[in-house]
């Protein structure tokens, strides 16, 4: 068994953020800030990212001994997410499961498509879900590149198959079925909301004392939340939703919103018995009143 604390995560789960931050406090010396444009960790010298179990395999048959580690658990559809942490827990000494909290889903769905994938998030992320099912079902010629679909069928197509793949990937809501003795598990909402205390249950939890103090990683923490354009998503849609089918509700002007959360509105009308009059329609409402002059109910 290694002495290696992996942090397991799905992509866009600040997964690289909370290794770079572990192993900034473990050494006496100057900070140097990860963040990319695009409000990710990427730019990290520190850490070991193993990629997914293919990768982790390699390792634990090597001869290299990591402090800390990153993975991927799941990345196929046919992978069980129980199986492959406790594999991982059988051949390392420690692991932090860092998850999304329910309060993130919209989040860690938009964190997946925007910051991870080189190139156009839609022909990468979508490509990777289901990309048969528009060709198949929308009047498009075959050989028209995803990113060039006209918009509407983007956001339907997201709205139908983007959230429950992902939802599948992360095994929605996992931390309800599972523990282990040697796993903490911390949530997104965790890690943004109570950092400080998390990272002192870290330390106690891992049994590695810190050299950094603390109070200058959490001016580190503040530019990292400063830098997430996803963060508050979730509430900002659902009010979207909540004002499109209640009438009774105030008005609520969001401008222009990326395509994610098009889908995602989309998606939650359904939800909650509504579908939108959709077709051809490349520019999403900028309030919940034009919104709603486009739903009808289904149920």
């Amino acid at each position: 068994m290694k002495d290696t604390l992996v942090i397991a995560y799905n992509g866009g789960a600040y997964g690289t953020y909370l290794e770079w931050v572990l192993n900034s406090l473990l050494k006496d010396e100057p900070l140097r800030l990860p963040f990319t444009t695009k409000g990710n960790s990427h730019a990290s010298k520190l850490g070991h990212h193993l990629g997914n179990m293919s990768g982790f395999r390699k390792y634990i048959n090597s001869d290299n001994t990591f402090v800390t580690a990153r993975i991927h658990p799941k990345t196929e559809k046919t992978h069980n997410l129980k199986v492959n942490l406790e594999y991982i827990l059988d051949h390392v000494s420690r692991m932090i499961f860092l998850y999304p909290d329910r309060s993130h889903e919209l989040m860690g769905v938009s964190n997946y498509m925007t910051k991870i994938w080189l190139g156009h998030y839609y022909e990468n992320a979508m490509a990777y879900i289901n990309p048969d099912d528009i060709y198949n079902n929308y009047d498009v010629d075959p050989a028209t590149d995803l990113k060039d679909l006209p918009v509407w069928i983007q956001r339907e197509h997201m709205s139908f198959n983007l959230f429950d793949a992902w939802r599948d990937q992360v095994e929605w809501y996992f931390p309800d079925q599972w523990r282990h003795d040697r796993a903490m598990i911390i949530t997104t909402r965790e890690l943004f909301d109570d950092f400080e205390n998390v990272l002192q249950q870290i330390e106690n939890f891992w049994g590695r004392s810190y050299k950094k103090n603390l109070a200058e990683m959490m001016h580190a923490h503040s530019q990292m939340i400063a830098l997430q354009p996803h963060l508050d998503k979730d509430r900002l849609c659902a009010e979207i939703v909540d004002s499109a089918i209640n009438p009774e509700q105030s008005t609520i002007e969001f401008g222009d919103i990326d395509l994610v959360s098009q889908a995602w509105i989309q998606r939650q009308l359904r939800n909650n018995g509504y579908e939108m009059k959709c077709q051809d329609l490349n520019d999403f409402p900028i309030d919940s009143n034009q919104l709603r002059s486009l739903i009808y109910q289904i149920r």
